[in-house]
């Protein structure tokens, strides 16, 4: 006769064993639907496209030239490039071709990886092509089309990826509504870009023989990110030193401009012409402009570079090299009107 305690430690072992039955069918179909996942995820690579291709576009209220150049001048892309300043990891490194076939740069970063953009082929005004080469990730081709219409233009952008590897087929895929997405932001911030600097306008180049002047500025070396507060600041100064000394200013601010370099400092001198040569104090100086220089009126933002690239292409036609500091003068600033169309300052290349 089964006694009831023997009775008890059967039923107990009978149940152990199914509950241990049934967690490991479990766990044999937890696995089972793993293999599943897994093996459909690898089938599906099979079916993945292997061309990628998408197409964005936009109409913008500018000249093609002007659109134009922010896509062949490759410094151009850090001011609307959707993918740069995403990650504070992200390093770009641009090389010594400014613009045109051959001018790249490359990238770097814990999230986006390495990978270079060339220029491969332009035609200029209507087409630039880029050939990117993502690393490990593989390749693909930017190719940007402009048709004017009117007093605007249509920018089509198109990103495209052909014999896409196995795995590369994934990484486009995951990636593909994050690609367009980003060129529609990219083709919005072109399209700002270009119609703000729309409002940009300069008079014909020209050269002339300018008597020599003096001026009374301060000299001061500074970050080329930080130019903009430093020159307002060195203005106030010269005005407040110009007053101590009861110089009296004879013309309109001036910037002279000894050494610019976007990446790193830059040295500037910012003041006014005065009647006569005087001593100066520290980084206070008098010094002289003028002689023979190839000079232009730029109307709209500062920042525009047009006046800059006219000038360049000026001495380019007319054989000329441009001869030690260059400056700018003011004559509508933005303390005396808003609107930046009527922004106005004259550009001063010393010529030989």
């Amino acid at each position: 006769m089964i006694k009831s305690s023997d009775r008890i430690i059967f039923l107990n072992l009978h149940l152990t064993i199914y509950q241990i039955q049934y967690r490991m069918k479990t766990l044999l179909k937890l696995l089972y639907l793993m293999l599943l996942i897994v093996i459909l995820t690898l089938l599906a690579g099979l079916f993945l496209p292997k061309i990628v291709d998408i197409k964005c576009s936009k109409r913008i209220h500018a000249a093609p030239g002007l659109i134009y150049d922010q896509l062949d001048i490759m410094k151009n892309w850090e001011k609307w490039s959707p993918w740069m300043g995403q990650d504070k990891d992200l390093t770009f490194t641009f090389n010594n071709v400014v613009s045109g076939r051959g001018a790249s740069y490359s990238w770097k970063s814990s999230r986006y990886g390495e990978g270079r953009l060339t220029i491969s082929d332009t035609i200029r005004n209507k087409e630039l092509c880029a050939d990117i080469d993502f690393g490990e990730y593989g390749s693909g081709r930017f190719d940007f089309s402009l048709e004017e219409s009117g007093n605007r233009a249509r920018l089509e952008w198109e990103f495209s990826s052909e014999d896409l590897a196995y795995f590369e087929r994934y990484f486009m895929f995951i990636l593909k509504k994050d690609i367009e997405q980003n060129m529609i932001r990219g083709l919005e911030a072109v399209k700002n870009l270009s119609e703000e600097l729309r409002l940009s306008r300069i008079s014909e180049p020209e050269l002339l023989d300018l008597e020599m002047q003096p001026v009374m500025v301060m000299i001061d070396t500074v970050k080329t990110t930080e130019f903009n507060a430093r020159q307002a600041a060195a203005f106030e100064r010269i005005e407040a030193y110009l007053d101590r000394r009861k110089l009296e200013k004879t013309g309109e601010a001036l910037t002279i401009y000894y050494v610019w370099d976007p990446d790193g400092e830059s040295i500037f001198a910012s003041g006014y012409p005065v009647s006569a040569r005087t001593w100066g104090w520290r980084n206070y100086i008098c010094t002289v402009i003028g002689g023979r220089v190839a000079t232009v009126t730029h109307w709209g933002n500062y920042s525009s570079p047009k006046p800059y690239l006219a000038l360049d292409e000026f001495l380019k036609e007319n054989k000329l090299e441009a001869d030690s500091f260059i400056w700018e003068t003011y004559q509508v600033t933005p303390e005396m009107e808003k609107d930046t169309s009527k922004w106005e300052k004259r550009l001063f290349y010393p010529v030989r």
